[in-house]
């Protein structure tokens, strides 16, 4: 097994890779946490994928923990943006369904 972590804005973004036993190759997993706001707040975990691409073996340790960090910056990424969004991500958007039902 092998690790990598790294900090994007308020995320961090843990990374791993192990050698697959069956066949060559490595499998890749990403845990994105939001960085604690002080020392006595833990971090909270908010997205994990522990078998990205459904399983997908890369040929190297490196490959796969370039492509888990690069997914968890994407994830990272996009939850900024909803963060960026408050009015959104509590509702105050609706749809024209909504009225409907």
């Amino acid at each position: 097994m092998e690790f990598k972590d790294a900090a994007q804005g308020h995320f961090r973004i843990y990374a791993g890779c192990m050698e697959h036993g069956a066949r060559e190759g490595f499998l890749a997993a990403v845990v994105v946490c939001r960085a604690s706001a002080g020392p006595e707040v833990p971090a909270v975990e908010i997205f994990r994928d522990v078998s990205l691409c459904a399983g997908h073996r890369w040929l190297t340790s490196e490959e796969a923990l370039s492509f888990a960090v690069a997914r968890g910056g994407e994830i990272a990424d996009a939850l900024a943006a909803q963060d960026s969004l408050p009015a959104l991500a509590n509702g105050a958007f609706r749809s024209r369904q909504d009225d409907t039902l």
